[in-house]
């Protein structure tokens, strides 16, 4: 087992056992596993290091932030069947990108699906998708936005290379949609 992983499961076993965790939803069965798995494909396409800062009380719905002239942040919504991104009506937050995830638990994989702004995200039809009381905004995968968008539209800042090695140059996305 490598650090990373070990780091990984180390920090999956802290957030398993805090009961009531605010992100736990009811369609994953392992949901910290589903999300910090989801999380994982997310740091490793932008080429940055996973948080794993405990948060008891929940990330509030920033997974990733990247800078930009305006902060923006990234919430991986995570689901074993990758076929709808669902984010919970009361839980869209402006100046967001929401990115599905297609996780596997039982064999600690993912892939990154497709994103969509909440802006875009909030005007999407609505639905009790478990039939127990929480209203969800969802999209159908094959409406989301390519991943690969998201990588034309960033621009790599050239730091100094003493704080920032070449290898770990912050991306930083360009948040006008022109299309």
């Amino acid at each position: 087992m490598t650090e990373e992983q070990k780091t990984f499961e180390d920090h999956l076993a802290e957030r398993e056992a805090q009961n009531g965790y605010a992100s736990t939803k009811l369609w994953n069965p392992r949901p910290h596993a589903a999300g910090m798995i989801g999380e994982r494909e997310l740091a490793r396409f932008f080429g940055v290091e996973q948080d794993f800062t405990n948060k008891p009380g929940g990330d509030g719905g920033v997974d990733l932030s990247i800078l930009m002239a305006v902060p923006i942040a990234f919430d991986v919504k995570s689901s074993r069947y990758g076929d709808y991104l669902r984010v919970n009506v009361t839980k869209v937050r402006p100046r967001t990108i929401y990115v599905l995830a297609h996780v596997n638990v039982e064999t600690d994989t993912g892939a990154l699906v497709g994103w969509e702004w909440a802006e875009v995200v909030k005007l999407a039809p609505t639905k009790d998708w478990c039939d127990n009381g929480v209203i969800v905004h969802f999209i159908h995968r094959d409406s989301l936005r390519p991943m690969a968008e998201l990588l034309t539209r960033q621009v790599v800042i050239d730091q100094n290379p003493e704080v920032f090695p070449p290898d770990r140059r912050l991306r930083i996305i360009n948040q006008r949609d022109e299309t």
